[in-house]
């Protein structure tokens, strides 16, 4: 539907999209992990994400109360909306804003590689 102005016009007309991220800086990294996987747990507990405080910690799988007290960090779950909006087809993943555009690198613990370039538009 279209966005009134308040003042009789029209602010956005019905269908108008944008990227949020051209006129907003995220300045957090999200930390995407399966809280049941031992690898990818000690992974994180090495890794520069643990001690940083502009990290937010998400899991996959786990539960909330053993992770938190393990980690002894804050930490949410990544649900379905947020797993397709990133598009994440594996964890750990690291998202973070490049640009307009949010990247998803994915580390694999085995090798301790990063695959970077699955980029998320977060507009539209």
């Amino acid at each position: 539907m279209d966005v009134p102005d308040g003042k009789g016009g029209i602010l956005y007309p019905k269908g108008y999209t944008f990227i949020p991220l051209e006129y907003v800086v995220y300045p957090k990294s999200i930390v995407i992990i399966n809280g049941n996987d031992p690898e990818q747990l000690q992974w994180f507990v090495s890794s520069e994400y643990a001690t940083r405080l502009d990290v937010t910690l998400l899991l996959t799988e786990g539960r909330h109360p053993v992770v938190a007290k393990r980690l002894n960090r804050p930490l949410f779950y990544a649900d379905r909306k947020i797993i397709d909006r990133f598009r994440l087809k594996a964890v750990p993943s690291i998202v973070r804003q490049k640009g307009r555009f949010m990247e998803v690198s994915e580390i694999d613990v085995r090798r301790d590689t990063v695959k970077k370039g699955a980029v998320a538009d977060q507009g539209r």
